[in-house]
This record gives C-alpha cells, sequence and structure tokens, in this order.
C-alpha cells in the first residue's frame, strides 16, 4: 500500500520548492545585475538576436530583444544604434516616409488585450477619464490645455480607443511612465505625433535617452512619486511608534522580501526582535506566498500584515513604524517612501535601486541606502535614531505635488511661447494614489467637465 503523505511531509515539500525558486530568482539577480561577465556576454547575445530577428522579417520580436536590453542595461554599447533606430523612425515620420518601426508601434497597439487591470476600458474606454487621464488645464484661444496620463499601461489605450492626433492639437499630453527604462513601446509609440509630448524622469539615464532621440518627446522634472497629497500622508501627534520597520509594497517577487526577511533573520541574530508592519497587496503573489516566505526565515511571528489598506490607514500604520523600508532592485520611482517621509519616516533602500543613481530625495534628512550585507546594521542604527531625521520638510521644501505643478508649468509654458502659442491659464495640481489620480482641489473636478466631454467625443468608431 502506498504511503500517504503528512502534513509535515506536504510542508517539507513546499519548503524545498520555495527555497529552489528563492535560489533561482537569487542566482537570476545575481547574472542581470552583479555578474559583468554574464552582462557582457548575454549583451552581446541580445544585441546579435535582436538585430537579426529586426533585419530579417520580424521587426516585432527583434525590436522587443533591443528594447528589453536598453532597459536592462545590459548592453550600453548596443545603446547607441537603437537610439539611432528610433531616431530614424521619427526623422521618417516627419517627413512622411515609411519606416518599419511604424508597423511595429501601429501592431503594438492593435494587438492590445485586455488583462484584469485594463479590461473595464476596452468595455467603456470613456474610464480613463479622470482617475487614469486626467485634464490639468483647459484649452482657449490659441492655447492648448494639458492631459496628463498616470501609469504606463494607460498610454496605449488611449492610442488604441481615441483619436490622439485631435487631442494633441487641443492639449499637451504628459506622461508619468511607471517603471524605469524608457525605451519602452508603451512611450515611443508616441514619437508617431507632430506636437510635444512631456515626459517626467528623475533617473538622469531615462531622462538623457528622451532628449537623446531628438524627437517630440520632452523631458520634464517630475515622476509619478511627486505628487503625493501632504494632507493625507501626514504625522499624527496622537500616534505613538509601536512599531519598528514597514514595507508599504505589493505582493510581487521584484520587491524581494525574501531578502528583507533574510536580513531580519540576521537582526534576530543579534537578539533583536523587530516588529514589522507589511502593507501591500496581490500583484504576482499573494499575502500567503509572503507569510510561507516569512516562515523559511522563521521571522513570521514578527510581522503584522495589513492587505489593501486605504490611504488613511496606510499613513495610520506610517506612523505606527520607525523606518520605512523598499528592498527592491529595480523598478519606477516608488511612491511609498515619499508617503513615508510625508508621515515623518525616514527611509531604507536598497544600494543600486534601478540604474545606481543616489536620488536626491534619499538623503541625511530623510533616510539611507544600504547594501544587502550591511541591512542588518543599518536597519538597527536606522531604528534606535529614526528621530533625527526631518524628511517632511525637505519633500514640502523639495518636490511636494504644488511644487512639482509649478516645474511641470514652467516647461509647458516655455515649450508653447516658443511655438508662439499663448499661456493664459497654468495647470492645477494633482495628487497620485493607487491605481487612480486626483485633483488637489476637488473643485477641479467639475470645472473641467467640459473637456472631459471633448474627451470623450474623440472615442474612435469601433471598426
Amino acid at each position: 500500500m502506498p504511503e500517504i503523505s503528512t502534513p509535515t511531509h506536504a510542508r517539507g515539500a513546499q519548503d524545498w520548492r520555495l527555497r529552489a525558486e528563492i535560489l533561482r530568482a537569487r542566482i537570476r539577480e545575481y547574472l542581470i545585475f552583479d555578474s559583468t561577465a554574464f552582462k557582457i556576454a548575454f549583451g552581446l547575445a541580445s544585441n546579435f538576436i535582436g538585430w537579426a530577428m529586426y533585419s530579417w522579417g520580424k521587426p516585432a520580436k527583434g525590436f522587443g530583444i533591443l528594447a528589453q536590453a536598453h532597459r536592462s542595461g545590459l548592453a550600453p554599447w548596443g545603446n547607441r544604434r537603437v537610439l539611432e533606430l528610433i531616431r530614424d523612425a521619427h526623422q521618417s515620420f516627419l517627413r512622411d516616409k515609411p519606416h518599419p518601426l511604424h508597423q511595429v508601434y501601429t501592431d503594438y497597439i492593435n494587438r492590445l488585450e485586455p488583462t484584469p487591470q485594463t479590461a473595464k476600458f476596452f468595455e467603456s474606454p470613456g474610464k480613463l477619464f479622470p482617475d487614469s487621464a486626467i485634464v490639468l488645464k483647459s484649452p482657449g484661444p490659441s492655447e492648448r490645455g494639458v492631459l496628463a496620463l498616470q501609469y504606463s499601461y494607460v498610454y496605449p489605450l488611449l492610442a488604441k480607443f481615441f483619436d490622439v492626433e485631435k487631442i494633441a492639437a487641443r492639449y499637451y499630453l504628459i506622461l508619468e511612465p511607471s517603471w524605469s527604462g524608457f525605451c519602452d513601446l508603451n512611450v515611443l509609440i508616441y514619437t508617431r505625433l507632430r506636437h510635444p509630448v512631456f515626459v517626467g524622469s528623475i533617473e538622469p539615464r531615462d531622462t538623457e535617452f528622451i532628449r537623446q532621440l531628438g524627437s517630440n518627446l520632452i523631458p520634464a522634472p517630475f515622476s509619478s512619486n511627486t505628487w503625493v497629497d501632504d494632507r493625507v500622508f501626514r504625522p499624527l501627534p496622537d500616534v505613538r511608534p509601536d512599531a519598528d520597520i514597514i514595507m508599504v509594497v505589493g505582493w510581487a517577487r521584484y520587491k524581494r522580501h525574501h531578502a528583507f526577511f533574510r536580513g531580519l533573520a540576521h537582526l534576530r541574530q543579534r537578539r533583536v526582535q523587530p516588529k514589522v508592519i507589511l502593507a501591500g497587496y496581490p500583484i504576482d503573489l499573494t499575502k500567503e506566498d509572503i507569510l510561507r516566505v516569512a516562515d523559511l526565515y522563521g521571522v513570521r511571528d514578527l510581522l503584522e500584515i495589513h492587505e489593501w489598506a486605504s490611504p488613511a490607514e496606510v499613513n495610520r500604520l506610517l506612523n505606527r513604524a520607525k523606518v520605512n523600508v523598499l528592498w527592491s532592485r529595480r523598478e519606477g520611482v516608488n511612491r511609498a517612501i515619499i508617503e513615508g517621509m510625508l508621515a515623518g519616516r525616514p527611509c531604507l533602500v536598497r544600494e543600486g535601486l534601478n540604474y545606481g543613481y543616489h536620488y536626491p530625495h534619499i538623503n541625511s534628512q530623510t533616510g539611507r541606502f544600504s547594501t544587502e550585507r550591511d541591512l542588518p546594521h543599518v536597519l538597527f542604527q536606522m531604528i534606535e535614531n529614526y528621530g533625527r531625521y526631518g524628511p517632511r520638510q525637505w519633500v514640502l521644501a523639495n518636490m511636494s505635488c504644488r511644487k512639482t505643478a509649478d516645474l511641470l508649468n514652467q516647461a509647458i509654458k516655455a515649450k508653447a511661447q516658443e511655438l508662439g502659442e499663448n499661456w493664459t491659464q497654468d495647470i492645477v495640481p494633482k495628487v497620485n494614489e493607487l491605481g487612480c489620480v486626483r485633483y488637489w482641489d476637488a473643485a477641479d473636478s467639475t470645472r473641467f467637465a467640459g473637456d472631459y466631454d471633448f474627451l470623450r467625443s474623440c472615442i474612435l468608431p469601433e471598426p
């Protein structure tokens, strides 16, 4: 008679699978981020395969490989050729000449399929407004308005369902890419417009990429994490810190909970028992997946988990902790650490985030970077000295949503005046939250009602 597996056996097998998955993730991470030899070899291979496919009848797949290599930073010697390719496609567009990339852009838009995140827009494209695409200024005589698009996945949806040329003739479009690396079809499809399109970037590598394209895309000094509402995220005098650490991140592999838990386990070996708050929501993992990883490292008893917390609830959680941790190696610009700063909590960020740039908003007033090896030591130091930081004051002085609106306004106004257009009204501030964007002043939602009527009138007829 075959042996019947017991729950203990099942847990043991599950632990082995989880250990193997984490090991694979660590190996992959080492190769992509840390191994110079692998990056050189893989970069060469990616460029060879990408250019071969692009040249031999599969331009979409070939360009996809080249763009991914560019975003990953694997092949810097190949970046110039990719840049020249995109630039040449834009110049061909301006001269009304065909170019293989034009079809790649068109096919990318036409082949979009609904996902759980975008299905509602396929059913009703007008739902893009205003939660995902928000008017910041109305047009006037010889004066364009301003329309800001929040997440990268929104950009091709607007191009698929709306007459973008008609919209861009009346509104300056503002893109806020939600991931690092702007050699991305979501962004590049907008090089097929004859009108200026502003792209927010505080990542020097991405800013320089947009600038070097020499296209209609214009880099602007802001990003999606410079629009945080400092009225929602603020110190709460009645809340005293009863936890040491907080991570406000989705349940996702790229957030690297396993590496953070490994650091907690090492901290515990020093007889330190930090209380940790995790606030998140499912992405490609679930809360149960996170708890299984915590069990593997023996830190589950340190955790307090909250799922789908509202902004006000997140603010209260931030006020309860002393240090806000972000331990990704690559993502976009993180909003949660700014929310924590406005709540008065310093952040600890993994050294080398994205392309290794030391962002100015992480400084002696707001937080620290740390290597993997130093995580337990730096965490302990910051927990003990969290009161010495003053992050809210720094953010309010340097990257509040009202200051961001002023900076963006100046950039657009300068371009409008260069083109001989009027500029009689400034843009209004907005604030970004998880899954939506809204006005700083709620009264503006009715002020722009006529704009949204026009935008919905630009929906393309169904084929």
